[in-house]
């Protein structure tokens, strides 16, 4: 099985998250047990971020408490620098730094990634550089940026320094394939992180559960459901190998269960046929940007459904 091309998305183990999630805050313990599940499977990266809640402090306390810093790798974030004055790029990059190898108890981050693309467009040079000067003191390994589409990758063409994109691919989200994507970033020598592989769980849930202030999404998930069916999968079994599918890319995947981290893993060995690939994208070719980009998803919240337990 390949968990190695797994990565743990953190969020939900440091804040309530997702709009198939049940509202509730996690706890310490619930975080701690999925963190060991997602080890013994054999799934050596996390991605968190400072944004996620008490994600970075719990992977800290976890790692320090069973002793398996040297045996994973991490990737963290820098929050959005929207608003900052440019004479003080370089102590509020050094800050964020200094807090998350804190919280995380770590003497250095594997994969530090802008959250906010923007800040590229508003500090540039100077942002870069400051980010280059943390890699030589030994803080950070390996640089990049987190976006919301293909024409994110404009920043890692002018920034060869960030060597890293994370970018969202899902089964109804193929922007990254029709654009050519995969390729153009191999040949750059820039490394790809995919998420967004079940679209926060909502292409998983029951259709009468999705949320109609999104527009379209129960449609869209509708007749995915039935592409899938042909074939004898659901999305569950299918987001994992998908994502494979767009070559030698690290998978990020979040879970609310040790159940869940176990079928992901199992499904790293499924190869979709050739013909369901082709199903996907002649008959689910264009979806609305609502049900693809969770950030026009706010009005939703007020809809979901509120379940104790987990």
């Amino acid at each position: 099985m390949s968990a190695r091309r797994l990565t743990l998305g953190t969020a939900q183990l440091g804040m309530p998250y997702g709009v198939a999630g049940n509202g509730q805050e996690p706890t310490e313990l619930h975080a701690a047990n999925l963190l060991h599940a997602a080890y013994e499977l054999g799934i050596t990266s996390f991605d968190t971020a400072p944004s996620y809640g008490e994600a970075e402090a719990r992977i800290g306390r976890f790692l320090r408490a069973h002793g398996l810093h040297e045996h994973v790798t991490l990737c963290t974030k820098l929050s959005s620098l929207s608003g900052t004055d440019p004479a003080r790029i370089e102590q509020r990059v050094d800050d964020a730094i200094t807090s998350s190898l804190r919280r995380l108890r770590a003497d250095a981050i594997h994969t530090y990634l802008l959250h906010d693309a923007a800040d590229l467009a508003r500090h540039g040079r100077a942002l870069v550089d400051a980010l280059e000067r943390q890699r030589a003191k030994g803080r950070v390994l390996n640089l990049g940026v987190s976006v919301y589409g293909p024409d994110g990758l404009r920043w890692v063409e002018k920034y060869p320094e960030l060597g890293v994109v994370q970018h969202p691919f899902n089964l109804l989200d193929r922007r990254l394939l029709d654009a050519g994507c995969p390729a153009r970033l191999a040949a750059g020598g820039t490394q790809l992180h995919v998420r967004s592989v079940l679209l926060q769980g909502l292409l998983a849930m029951p259709l009468e559960t999705i949320p109609t202030a999104i527009p379209g999404a129960r449609e869209a998930v509708r007749a995915l459901t039935a592409v899938l069916a042909c074939f004898g999968l659901d999305a569950a079994g299918a987001a994992v190998p998908y994502a494979l599918s767009v070559g030698p890319a690290q998978v990020v995947v979040g879970a609310d269960t040790t159940a869940q981290l176990e079928a992901f893993v199992i499904s790293t060995e499924t190869r979709l046929p050739e013909e369901l690939l082709g199903a996907l994208e002649n008959e689910l070719a264009e979806v609305s940007a609502t049900v693809i980009d969770p950030r026009t998803w706010h009005a939703a919240a007020a809809q979901l459904p509120r379940r104790s337990g987990r």
